[in-house]
This record gives structure tokens, sequence and C-alpha cells, in this order.
């Protein structure tokens, strides 16, 4: 942005985008499908509408996907209003600027591997209980860290780790709550339901923002982890035996 401004960095990034979209167009041929087990379009449509059908009548399903919808912030909405705060209340250069939001997604990168690989050795649910209780409190210490840069860049490197990791923390939960067959259905549901709130949060976020301000409005997304975490706690841990599970099974159900 310092050296080019922020319409060619905007083509730049299309360009790429149209690259890659180009290279999946010119090889999607290679990947050869599997045999159709389902028999014909009709039979896709049956399968479908069933393995949906297992999806909502899952608990673990419908809590983690509220898991995901409660909480504002780990969906990346936050940078939107970080670089302003970063900006206009703390009065940080652009260039310090951006070393904040690349601190912030630099943990955002090791969060979700460090945590998703004690997950998978340890107690999927406690892992995103505790992930989700510090996000709580990395919410609250940036809405109320001020200028200076070795503990705002501390932070910014907590918050990114912790809340950056729910995302892979809650599919890998979805996973393991549904047998393979219902995992397609699973995981564009899990995507509706999570994702359902994300307008209302940069709306409501905006709002607060100008009104009562930064500190206020990140104090209430703080909130809103710790209501996840409270949802995690209706969550029963699953992992392991839904692959040995066939669908319509106890396990895909309530």
């Amino acid at each position: 942005l310092l050296i080019l401004g922020w319409r060619q960095v905007f083509m730049i990034v299309a360009l790429v985008s149209v690259a890659m979209g180009l290279t999946y167009f010119l090889f999607r041929k290679q990947v050869v499908p599997a045999d159709d087990p389902a028999g014909g379009d009709r039979g896709k449509l049956v399968q479908g509408k069933d393995s949906y059908l297992r999806v909502f009548r899952n608990r673990n399903m419908i809590l983690v996907s509220l898991v995901m919808m409660v909480g504002g912030a780990g969906r990346g909405l936050t940078v939107i209003f970080l670089a302003q705060h970063f900006k206009n209340d703390l009065d940080l250069s652009k260039f310090m600027v951006s070393v904040a939001i690349f601190t912030l997604l630099a943990g955002g990168v090791i969060g979700p591997v460090a945590l998703g690989w004690i997950s998978d050795r340890v107690s999927r649910k406690g892992v995103i209980q505790v992930s989700l209780l510090l996000s709580t409190l990395a919410t609250v210490w940036l809405a109320f860290q001020g200028a200076f840069l070795p503990l705002l860049l501390t932070n910014l490197v907590i918050y990114g780790i912790v809340t950056r990791s729910r995302m892979s923390l809650t599919l890998a939960m979805v996973a393991d709550s549904l047998p393979e067959a219902d995992r397609d259905a699973a995981f564009s549901v899990f995507s509706m339901l999570g994702f359902a709130s994300a307008p209302l949060w940069i709306m409501l976020i905006a709002i607060l923002m100008e009104g009562p301000g930064f500190t206020f409005a990140f104090s209430l997304i703080s909130l809103s982890y710790l209501a996840g975490a409270i949802i995690m706690i209706f969550v029963t841990e699953t992992r392991g035996t839904a692959e040995m599970e066939a669908p319509g099974s106890p396990a895909s159900s309530p």
C-alpha cells in the first residue's frame, strides 16, 4: 500500500485469483470421480435429503454451529475495525498498522495448527472450551490495550492464536460427530448456520464503534466467546465414534 496504493494491490490480488481459477479449469478433468453408488440423479437427491435430515437431528452438529454463530470475532471480522482503531484511536502509522495486522494473522496461522495438533491428542471439546475462554481474556485485553507496541503486539499474536483456531477446531468436531457419508451435508449446514450471524455482527460492531466506542464493542465481543464456551458444555465428545457408525445409527442422531 505504501508503494503502489490500494487499487494496484487489489488488481494484483484479482490477477492471482483469476490465475488460480484458470489453473483449476484447465486441470479439473484430471481428477477422476469415483463410481456413483447413489444410482443416478434421483438416487443422489434422495440420498442428499436423508443426509441433511440426519445432520439436523444431530445435537452436536447444531450446538457446534451455534458456537460459531455466537462468536463475532473469530471469522476475521475484527480486522475491519482493528485497522481503524489502530490508525484513528492509537495514532499508529500506516506501516505500524500493517505490522500489527500481520502479527494478528501470524498468530492465526500458528493457532489452528498448534491447537488442532493438541486436540487430536487430548479432548477436542476441552481444547475448544479452553480456546474460547482464552479468546474471552485476549479480547478484553485488546479492548483496553493502548498504543504501547510491545504489549499490543504480544496481545495480538495471542489473540490471533486463540480466536482464529475456532474454525478448524469446530470443523473437526463436526467431522467427529457424523459418519463420512453425512459430512458434505454437515459442513454445508455448519457454514450456513455458523456464518448467518456475520452481517449482523458487522453492523452491531460498527454501530457500537460509532457510539460507545472500541472498548465497549470489543468487551461485548469477548462475552460472545464466553457464551460459546457455555454452549460447549452441552456438546458430547464423540471423536472416533462417527467413523464406526452407519448413517441413521445412534451416533448421527441426538
